[in-house]
């Protein structure tokens, strides 16, 4: 069989430098972090070059080699196991001591009550003025449920508000019951359900479903009476309306006080038309 010597040749040679890789590994790594080269002659004999050996190139009849012993970076391993926690640390140095908080003479707190003694009480809006709106600046007792039935006008300012879906959509005005409304400046609505009063200065006592429309007028009580006109007023009964200035029914149902400084005293379906009209009832009338 014939040998083809070439081949043999760089046979052996590989075998060569394998063995004096495995040999000076460690060393080679403790030298080289990168790239590595070696001279071979054409026997095979080989000898490492560069920093950290005898010599620094190839002298004259030698091949120079070279291979990088680093190769590419693997993938990430796993996350290990949390160590234990290191011991405690030293306590550090006391902080400086902050500035002390501000008393308020006049308050006094027992238990689950507050007192306000010899001082002022003062809730504002921010805005400058009493007659201003943005929402702010009541005095709320309860929580004041959202409205169900009815819009939700929570804008005023300046208010007592005490109950339950109470609205308050001006100012200087104080609402309490159910479902009552004032929707005008330095308005009352104090007890019942479902009443406004919407005039200036206008008060609804109680009663349900009752409205003082006109400036400074009232209702006292009663159910769906109405009072429309300026300083008018109702007393009670069912459906009356007092819609003349200086009006007024005294009670009664379905009766109407139109003109102006009109009464109705009672009764029922009794109407005085004109100014100064009197209507006293099923007993009595005017002339």
């Amino acid at each position: 069989m014939k040998i083809n010597m070439k081949k043999f040749r760089y046979l052996a040679l590989s075998i060569v430098v394998a063995i004096l890789f495995v040999g000076t590994w460690s060393f080679i790594k403790a030298q080289s972090d990168g790239e590595i080269t070696a001279c071979v002659n054409k026997t095979g004999q080989v000898y490492f070059v560069g920093d950290g050996f005898k010599r620094s190139d190839c002298s004259r009849g030698r091949t120079l080699l070279s291979w990088n012993i680093q190769g590419p970076a693997g993938e990430q391993g796993s996350q290990g196991v949390q160590g234990e926690a290191g011991p405690q640390g030293s306590r550090g140095e006391q902080g400086l001591q902050g500035i002390a908080g501000t008393s308020i003479p006049c308050v006094r707190v027992d238990g689950n009550d507050v007192y306000f003694e010899g001082c002022n009480v003062h809730i504002t809006n921010g805005a400058g003025s009493t007659a201003t709106k943005n929402g702010l600046g009541n005095l709320i007792i309860g929580y004041n449920e959202d409205v169900l039935s009815i819009p939700n006008d929570r804008s005023g300012s300046h208010n007592i508000v005490v109950g339950t879906e109470n609205t308050y959509g001006s100012y200087s005005g104080i609402v309490a019951g159910n479902e009552n409304i004032i929707s005008g400046p330095n308005a009352v609505t104090i007890g019942g359900h479902s009443n406004e009063a919407r005039g200036n200065g206008a008060v609804v006592t109680g009663g349900e479903d009752n409205e003082a429309f006109g400036d400074f007028s009232s209702v006292s009580g009663g159910r769906y009476n109405r009072a429309d006109g300026v300083y008018a007023s109702v007393g009670g009964g069912s459906a009356n309306i007092a819609g003349g200035n200086n009006s007024a029914v005294s009670g009664g149902t379905d009766n109407r006080a139109i003109g102006d400084f009109s009464t109705v005293g009672g009764g029922m379906s009794r109407t005085a038309a004109a100014i100064y009209d009197w209507v006293a009832g099923s007993l009595l009338e005017d002339n």
